[in-house]
């Protein structure tokens, strides 16, 4: 039955989709089944769907906290979960139990399928439909306005518990107020269409926690937590019946980003009506915040207090601790903010629209394989499959799923691309199946860009002509930059799959570097004739980067643009991940960390546990592109990269510019990679640990070392010739920096290296 990433067909499953008579948005809805039982059982798999989220409790336990997986898996279809029901059955009378709650509405991270309905199909119990009942939950209610923005999906929550049916989830409950279930189609019934296992995990819970502090301020309870998260909020109460608690986080108000500043959006809030005495409530939703706002009116008295953390199931298990206290802090508001941008997609940011934009998953992809354990992969394989199988025809969207899909063309070029999420996905991972399932769209995708005779290339407007927000955007060299980057990722996927393409890929790519170096170089940095007529002597600083990335620049050329980030401070945070990698790829590692603080002194130095949307306080106060410092920090001060699919073979190259002491840890998917670097004025000592399948290629930094040195080497490790190993690596991984590093290559395990004065 269950077959992963495969679409099951007619009649591979027997149930019905089952509903109420009626369905209408926003429906909460309470299905009960009940059957015998006369052996135990082993093995008892259900296959579950429904429209669009579902908790299940087995005998009164729960066995499914959150269940549900945005649509879409392909155009018009949904996904269904596999749960294991045996550890919950007994032998005699039995309860399953499901609430499902119907959206009825889309976003930028779901797509609403028309109708609400569950869908329970278990071979091994014989479950039939005759056998279901079901109610409207009569407490679910609607909430005053301002409701919830329009742009994710579900709706606030509402609960009277005046209308509480208390304990309808547990066997011995009497259920005449339930009626039979309505049929609704045997599978693949519309509008749900056939269902695909989905390819990530259910939602990790935690058990209910107390807050780190809780503030009274009249009417009002602050409830604080450790850091920003996904959280249920708690509460028991002792409370007159009729009274209206109001309860949201602190990033229930959000305004829009650069040049959206003037509106406003509203999160979810939970609006619960009391009834006479001390009661409790959970709700059936997560909220994002790092503070809770406890509304009490007079006649209600807070008893207790507490919060459940919940997001996917992928720990953080990267290391980054240095002598660098402020880099230290950015690196950790990094992690945290990549955490709480997913959970059934990546999302650009938890409050305001958790939408999957692609530009934004670029940056995020890198940042997973320094930071999480290897259960983010499922994530990042969706995510890619997700852009593939949902595009339009030949365009590539991003922010897929989802009911706002747009085509940014500059964003695709970025997934695209040799720095993007694909090839960051497969040289990282060593999963090179998901170039075989993207490359026939992205080749037809590049081919949609014209090129005149005379080799300008037209750039394509998509849906939304974007680069980045804010000033200075020279858009003409970011077209060609991004084009060529994509072309460049393209190759290397033709290359690695051992297609035909490479050759007309070299011919396109030499003739576009060769026509924007001709149109855009002025002799100081890259700059088009329409931007330096806007803004005068004014160059765009992601133009320098992208020039430098793409190979538009070369040779001197790239210190003259390297020079220009000096002074040009015009990108978001969005962008700023590029211009750092620039200035490490051209080796101003200096100037890379001088920017990198620069640039990052607000975000750093604010309250807030993640990374704003801006350098400024504008938008979001939590924005997935915002983090790329985590990866600058592990791959080019640390200087640790693959240098193989899957770290076959890794780099550890530590940079100059690095703190002079450096603890790390990279969960590979080869296992952990452990590196431990001390300089002092009298040396400076290397310590690492390579899983023992993984075969090291170590850079000692020159400029660190002492004068006159004393090499002291492990057995293990032996020095290479410079230029002895040199291999062809993606942009997304680290070249080796030859020139100012001694090299030296170590097989799996442990070793040092030392240098002391001699």
């Amino acid at each position: 039955m269950r077959r992963t990433g495969i679409a099951l067909t007619q009649g591979a499953f027997k149930a019905e989709w089952i509903w109420a008579e009626q369905d209408k948005p926003n429906q909460m809805l309470c299905f009960r089944m009940v059957f015998h039982l006369k052996d135990r059982l082993k093995h008892v798999p259900a296959y579950v769907s429904a429209e669009t989220r579902f908790r299940i409790w087995v005998n009164g336990q729960i066995a499914v906290y959150e269940g549900g997986t945005h649509r879409e898996s392909m155009p018009g279809c949904g996904y269904y979960h596999t749960i294991e029901l045996a550890p919950f059955l007994h032998i005699g009378k039995n309860l399953i139990a499901v609430q499902v709650w119907y959206w009825g509405n889309g976003g930028r991270n779901n797509v609403d399928s028309g109708a609400g309905g569950l869908f329970f199909d278990c071979p091994a119990l014989g479950l039939k439909t005759e056998d279901w009942k079901v109610r409207e939950h009569p407490a679910w209610c609607e909430v005053q306005p301002p409701k919830t923005s329009h742009l994710y999906g579900g709706h606030d929550t509402g609960w009277n518990a005046l209308l509480d049916i208390e304990g309808w989830m547990l066997p011995d409950y009497e259920d005449s107020d339930f009626v039979p279930v309505t049929p609704k189609g045997a599978y693949p019934a519309h509008p749900w269409g056939y269902l695909y296992e989905t390819p990530i995990p259910l939602m990790a819970y935690s058990d209910i926690q107390p807050y780190k502090t809780l503030i009274f301020e009249n009417n009002l309870v602050r409830a604080n937590l450790p850091y920003a998260a996904h959280v249920t909020p708690w509460f028991r109460v002792d409370a007159k019946a009729g009274k209206t608690i109001t309860i949201h986080t602190d990033r229930w108000e959000v305004h829009g980003g650069p040049g959206d500043e003037e509106h406003v959006y509203h999160g979810h809030k939970i609006e619960y009506i009391t009834r006479e005495g001390i009661q409790e409530f959970e709700p059936f939703d997560w909220f994002f915040g790092e503070e809770v706002l406890y509304h009490l009116p007079d006649g209600v008295k807070l008893l207790e207090a507490g919060w459940r953390e919940s997001g996917y199931p992928a720990k953080k298990s990267g290391v980054f601790k240095s002598s660098d206290v402020a880099l230290d802090k950015l690196v950790q508001k990094s992690s945290q903010t990549l955490f709480v941008c997913m959970r059934e997609n990546y999302m650009d940011c938890p409050d305001r629209e958790r939408g999957q934009w692609i530009g934004d998953v670029s940056s995020q992809v890198p940042q997973t394989f320094y930071a999480l354990d290897r259960n983010a992969d499922n994530l990042t394989k969706k995510a890619i499959r997700d852009f593939i199988h949902l595009r339009r025809g030949d365009y590539l969207v991003g922010n897929v799923p989802g009911q706002h899909a747009c085509e940014l063309p500059s964003q695709s070029l970025n997934a695209v691309s040799d720095i993007g999420m694909i090839m960051a996905y497969a040289w990282f991972s060593g999963d090179l199946s998901v170039l075989e399932l993207a490359y026939p769209a992205i080749k037809n995708y590049l081919n949609l860009w014209e090129i005149t005779s005379d080799g300008r290339l037209i750039a394509r407007k998509g849906d939304w002509q974007w680069y980045d927000h804010q000033n200075a955007i020279d858009g003409e060299v970011l077209e060609y930059g991004w084009y060529l980057l994509a072309l460049t990722g393209a190759k290397r996927m033709a290359q690695m799959l051992s297609l035909p393409d490479v050759a007309e890929y070299d011919m396109k790519i030499s003739a576009l570097r060769y026509t924007a170096s001709r149109l855009f170089w002025d002799g100081a940095g890259f700059r088009s004739e329409s931007f330096a007529a806007r803004q005068g002597n004014l160059y765009d600083d992601r133009a320098q980067a992208l020039a430098i990335l793409s190979g538009i620049a070369s040779g001197k050329k790239i210190a003259c643009a390297a020079d220009q980030l000096k002074t040009s401070l015009y990108s978001t945070p969005y962008m700023e991940y590029y211009v750092l990698k620039a200035l490490f790829m051209a080796g101003r590692d200096d100037q890379g960390v001088w920017r990198m603080m620069k640039r990052y002194a607000p975000l750093i130095e604010n309250e807030n546990s993640t990374l704003w949307e801006d350098f400024s306080v504008l938008g979001t106060r939590n924005h997935a592109w915002s983090g790329g410092p985590l990866t600058i920090a592990y791959q080019y001060l640390a200087g640790i990269s693959p240098l193989k699919p899957g770290f076959e073979r890794v780099l550890i190259a530590p940079s100059p510019a690095a703190p002079d002491k450096m603890n790390v840890t990279v969960p590979s998917p080869r296992g952990y990679i452990r590196l431990k670097v001390e300089k002092t004025s009298s040396g400076y000592t290397m310590s690492a640990k390579l899983p023992d399948d993984c075969a090291g290629i170590i850079g000692f930094p020159v400029a660190s070392l002492p004068a006159n040195y004393k090499l002291t080497l492990d057995e293990s490790v032996s020095a290479l010739p410079n230029g002895a190993f040199c291999p062809d690596v993606p942009l997304c991984a680290r070249p080796i920096p030859q020139e100012s590093y001694l090299l030296f290559a170590a097989d799996g395990g442990s070793f040092t290296i030392e240098a002391k004065i001699d």
